[in-house]
Order: structure tokens, then sequence, then C-alpha cells
């Protein structure tokens, strides 16, 4: 065999060697950074994270025989995201905390983890959701709804999020924007106690808005919106300014068709209603139901003028 030819076999065998060298050496390494990433999960996370993920980048490198440390470190980083993000919540670091969160999502898309995604995607909508609070406290109301925003679109359906906007909505009186965060609460939770906490609001507003004109003579005003407000709730008070409303625009029907609605609701003092009544009944030409109901008031502010229209002008028997 010439000289040659047995330096040329040498040459293969010493490369052959190099590379099984290598290889090992690398699978060494990638056992090294695993088991190092493993030690760090509960005192360093972000160094865990970096950990497994050199894990990956290494076994990479190695094919199939790599595959099994890989899969493995893909398994562990999205649920070290969230975990990053609670304990950031936990030190009171809401910024940290959605920032962590929302690293989590990413690396749950990345490693196709849906449990975990679909917990990263709950803690976030609910931090932004803390976030709006907070800026509604401070009375930051752009900033709320931002922020509410922020968490529907992570959440759809997490009720207290559009009970804030509510919320936020009723302070800047934007009335249809109220309406409408109403019906995207009815769609996702209609039976929730925060659905019907929101109708309440939007409810008492509505009434508020009525009462404040009918304090001003603004009475068409005043019955578009109380009679809106009853569309959300009933109540003997939103009937008793409907009524005078009603009376005072001389729409005598409707007037003791609303009357008759609140004395049915009506649990304390039914006498502000027979007032409006008999005035009603008396627009209308009705003397006799006007002296009835004119008799019935025994109490309160119109006591004398209910005598008065009892004694004086209609002169009631």
């Amino acid at each position: 065999m010439s000289m040659n030819l047995i330096k040329r076999g040498f040459t293969l065998m010493l490369l052959a060697f190099l590379g099984y060298t290598a290889s090992a050496q690398t699978m060494a390494e990638a056992g090294e950074a695993f088991n190092q990433a493993i030690s760090k999960m509960e005192t360093d996370v972000d160094g865990a994270i970096l950990g497994f993920r050199n894990t990956i980048a290494i076994s990479e490198k190695l094919g199939d025989e790599g595959m099994d440390l890989k899969m493995k470190s893909s398994q562990i980083i999205p649920g070290l995201y969230l975990k990053k993000s609670n304990n950031l919540y936990k030190a009171k670091d809401l910024a940290g905390a959605i920032t962590a969160g929302e690293e989590a999502i990413k690396a749950s898309t990345e490693f196709n983890d849906e449990k975990v995604k679909a917990q990263a995607t709950n803690l976030v909508s609910q931090f932004y959701m803390v976030q709006a609070n907070g800026k509604l406290k401070t009375k930051d109301y752009d900033g709320a709804i931002s922020e509410f925003n922020r968490s529907l679109e992570l959440n759809p359906s997490l009720t207290k999020s559009l009970l804030g906007l509510m919320i936020v909505y009723k302070e800047k009186e934007d009335v249809p924007n109220m309406e409408a965060t109403l019906e995207r609460l009815n769609a996702v939770g209609a039976a929730t106690d925060d659905a019907s906490k929101a109708k309440s609001i939007l409810q008492s507003h509505l009434l508020a808005i009525g009462a404040k004109a009918l304090q001003g003579n603004n009475n068409e005003v005043a019955v578009e919106n109380i009679t809106k407000s009853l569309t959300f709730g009933e109540s003997a008070d939103a009937y008793y300014y409907l009524t005078a409303a009603n009376n005072k625009l001389q729409k005598w029907d409707a007037a003791i068709e609303a009357a008759n609605k609140g004395i049915a609701l009506e649990q304390k003092d039914k006498n502000r209603f027979y007032f409006e009544l008999g005035t009603a009944y008396a627009g209308k030409g009705d003397s006799d139901n006007a002296c009835t109901n004119f008799k019935l008031v025994k109490a309160g502010p119109n006591l004398k003028s209910a005598q008065y229209q009892v004694k004086t002008v209609l002169k009631c028997k």
C-alpha cells in the first residue's frame, strides 16, 4: 500500500473521530444548558427562559439527536413567561406584568401551547382592566377607555371591563356609547350581575337627564329621556316625572296613563300622583275624576293646591 493511501485513510479516520467528538461535545452542552435552566426556574425566571432558548439553539444543530431536549424546552418556556407575569403583578409592577403576559402570549403561539395562551390572554386582559380602573379613579376618562378596550380586544366576554366602560361613558355623559356598551354586555352575559348593574346605571342616568330637563321646563326632552329610561326598568319616580312632564305639555291621556302605572309601584306616598291625576282630569274637562283625585291628596306640598281646586275651582260636592 502506498504512503499516500495510508495518509489519506488516516486523515478520513481523524475527521470522523473529530466529527464524533464535536457531536458528543455539543450534546453535552445541550444537556448542561437544559439542566442549568431547570435549576433557575424557581429563583431566576429570566435566566431559565434564556437557558431553555439556548438549549433549543444548540439542539437544533444536532438534528434528530437534539429533538427531545428541544421539545422539552419548548414545552416549558411559555409557562415561564406566564409565571414571570404573575410574579411581577404580585410585586405591584403592573406595566411589567402586562409586558411579560404579552410575551407569554407570543411564546405560546411560537411553541403552539394553546393552554398557556388562553391563560395568558385572560390574565393580560384583566391586567388591562386593572390599569383602566386606575385611570378611571384619576378621571383620565380617555385613558380608561383605551385600556378597557385593550382588555376587551383580548377577551370580549370580560363583563367587568364592559361595566367599567359603562361607568366611564356615564362620567362623560355619552348616552349613545352607554347604550352601545349595554348591548355588548347583553350579547355576552345578559344574566350577569355586571349587565344588571350597567342597565341600572343607564336607567338612572337617563332619568336624571329627564328630571333636570323637567326642572328647566324642557318638557319634550324630559319625556324623551324618561320614556327611554323606562325601557331599562320601571320606578315610581320615573312615572311621576313622566306624568308631570305630560301635564305640562297638556298631554292629558299620557299623563293619566303614566300616573296610574306609578301609583301601582308607589310604596310610600301616593299624594303626588293623585294631585297630578287631578290636574290631568281637570285638563280633560272630567270634573268628577278630577275631584275624586284632588280629594285623595291628604298631605305633602300639593295639599293646599288640591284643596283650592276642590273648593274654589271645581266646587266639588
